[in-house]
Parts: structure tokens; sequence; C-alpha cells
């Protein structure tokens, strides 16, 4: 119950404001005139300020405990989803998503960090924390059943989308700060005799692992920005954008089950690697049929196998590095991830400019693809048993 509560920071955060961008994006474009360069490059803003979170995150969580960096990160995004429904200028936008990806690194390398620390063994912490990570997923279905009917009639009624996550927002800050107020102060600092405290971990046994994460960042971003333009310019409106979206939503949320026992026992980079094939082929399917149908399998299978990437990741830190190291290295993890999302929505958007929104499901099947093979190339880690 506390992963779960714990989870809906990254409902708000990621869920919300990382990915809700995608069904605000079609009206933001129609009312704001705006090109497919523009639109990616708003969520070049957003992962910029992403990458800016990530960096700063460690140092931060060297002061403060994990629950006040949730607490913390999810209240800037409230704020900065609130100031993106205020104003109609470009730069001001791009800087509020700007903020939002700042604060959604900071949220999500802080209750990452928590989720490894949740359970007693290796199957306990690998479900608390896919819990955690499938997170955005309750966001996405939340988004996705409201959003569509919110902007359908009149494209200038966008800012009331960013005003109702906001709001949203509100009230999940009051319940993850009432479920984790017994948490310890200090729950994220390791203790202050460690030996291996203060030692600078090498994360090269990670090097594939970290590579393919790049990869995934760089390809599964394009997906998320342009799901629901590409819907939208086969027809598609609020009655099929809804289902689509919280289809994505729930599969997400499904993936920590689906993927526990797997997630609890590889050691190396086979899960990784499986769930990249499955989220390209995903990607593929609008490539074959447009129909809504084939869209729905597309959200389901690509919400599967795209959320509990980051949980895998999680997972491998765990097995590979002594526990001192875990912060760091999810926050390197992250930095490397925020880094590909932020190239990912620039070459993506281009693409679509000149080739059509086809263009950006190319993209997220061939790169995930090539880091499904890069994945495969990750060692096992030794055994503590």
């Amino acid at each position: 119950m506390l992963a779960f509560c714990v989870s809906l920071s990254t409902a708000i955060a990621l869920g919300f404001g990382r990915f809700g961008y995608s069904l605000v994006l079609p009206a933001m474009r129609e009312d704001l005139g705006w090109s497919y360069g523009q639109a990616g490059g708003m969520n070049t803003g957003n992962a910029l300020g992403y990458l800016l979170g990530a960096i700063c995150a460690a140092p931060i969580l060297k002061r403060i405990s994990l629950r006040q960096g949730v607490l913390g990160g999810l209240a800037l995004s409230v704020a900065a989803l609130w100031l993106a429904g205020m104003t109609r200028d470009f730069p001001l936008l791009v800087l509020c998503r700007a903020l939002v990806g700042f604060s959604a690194a900071t949220t999500f390398i802080a209750v990452a960090s928590l989720g490894l620390r949740l359970g007693k063994n290796d199957e306990e912490n690998a479900l608390a924390s896919g819990v955690i990570i499938a997170g955005p997923g309750l966001g996405v279905i939340a988004s996705g059943l409201l959003i569509p009917f919110l902007v359908a009639e009149n494209s200038q009624l966008w800012p009331r989308a960013w005003q109702w996550m906001s709001v949203m927002g509100m009230f999940v800050l009051l319940i993850v700060a009432f479920a984790t107020r017994n948490l310890k102060a200090k729950e994220n600092v390791v203790e202050e005799n460690s030996k291996v405290q203060n030692e600078r971990v090498s994360l090269r046994p990670l090097l594939p692992i970290l590579i393919a994460y790049f990869l995934f960042g760089v390809s599964y971003i394009a997906y998320m920005t342009f799901l629901i333009a590409y819907v939208r310019s086969l027809d598609g409106g609020p009655r099929e954008v809804a289902p689509v979206w919280a289809t994505l939503g729930a599969a997400m949320l499904a993936s920590s089950v689906v993927w526990k026992g797997a997630l609890s026992s590889d050691r190396g980079g086979r899960v990784l690697t499986w769930m990249a094939v499955g989220g390209a082929i995903s990607a593929a399917i609008p490539l074959w049929s447009g129909s809504f149908p084939a869209l729905l399998i597309s959200a389901a299978g690509f919400g599967l196998c795209s959320m509990p990437i980051f949980a895998a990741v999680s997972i491998s830190i765990r097995h590979h590095l002594p526990p001192p190291a875990w912060n760091r290295a999810v926050a390197i993890a992250t930095i490397i991830f925020a880094v590909g999302q932020s190239l990912g929505p620039l070459g993506s958007g281009a693409l679509s400019d000149h080739f059509g929104l086809r263009a950006s499901l190319v993209w997220t099947g061939a790169i995930m693809g090539l880091a499904a093979l890069v994945a495969l190339l990750q060692k096992k880690a030794v055994s503590k048993t």
C-alpha cells in the first residue's frame, strides 16, 4: 500500500506532467499554429529540464530525505502544470515544460531510490519498484478519460487541461504526504559508518544496460509525444483518443504484475531486451494498419513493454552495485535517459514535418530494436548468495 501511495506522485509528475502533453498537443498546435518541429521542441524543453533535474537530484538527496524529495518535486510539478495553463507565449510554455521536466526527474529518482529499499528481498523489491514505476499509468488513464473531451469542442480550451491536471496534483500531494508521514527522516541516507560510503563505484559493469537505456530514451519519447497526434491525423475524435490513451495507461499499470517474476530473477539484460523488442513491434503495428483495433493493440503492447524499462534498470543497478552506490547510479542512469529524451523529440519532430507522423513510429521502432541488441551484451550479475 505504501508503494501504491508513493506511485501516485509519479502519476502526476510523469503521467500528467510528462505524458499528458501528448493529449493537449493537438489542440495547442491547432490553436497556436505550431509545426511538428515546434511541438517536438516543447518536449525537448521538457527533456532538458528533466536532464537538469537528474543532474541536481543526487546532490539534493544527499541533504534531504527521499520523502522530502518526493514531496518537493511533486509540489513543483503541480505549480508548473498550473502555470502552463496561464500563458500562450511559446518561450514561457517551454519554460513551464522545463520546470515540469525538472520536477519529474527529482521526483522519479527519489521514488525509484525509495522503491529499492521498501522490500525485504529481491522479489519484494522488484514488486515495490514495479508498482511505483507503474504509477504513471494511473495518470495516463485519468488524463486519457477526461482531457480529450475537454479540448474536443474548442482547441482554445487547452489551458483548462493543464489546470485540471494541476488541481488533481494538489489532492495527490496531500495523499502522498499523509501516507509517507511515518517514513524515517533520512530514509535515503546510507549509514555514516559505511566503509564504502564515499567510494566511487564504477558503473562499467552496467555499460550495455546504460547504452540501451539511452537508446530507449531516444526512441520511446517519440511514440509518447506523437501518438495522439497520429490518431487525430486518422480522423480520430475524443471517442477514439480516450480509449487508446487509457489503454496505454492501463497497460503501464498492469506491467508491474506482468513482468514481476522476470524482473526478480533476471540478472542480465534479457528482460530489457524483450521489453525493447515488444516496444519496437508495438510501435510498428500502426504502420501496417491504422484501424482502431490496431491502435488499441499498439497502445497496450507499448504500455506493457515501455514502463517496466525503468524498473528493469533499477533492479539491474541493485544486482550489480552495492547499496551505497544505488542513489548515484539511479541518478546517472536518469541523466543518460534524459539526454536521449532531449534528442528524441527533435529528431522525430523534424522527420514528421518532412515525411508525416508515420516517421515518428518508424523512429521509435528502429531505435528500440537497436536498444534490444545492445541489451543482449549485458553480462549477468554475480549472485550475492
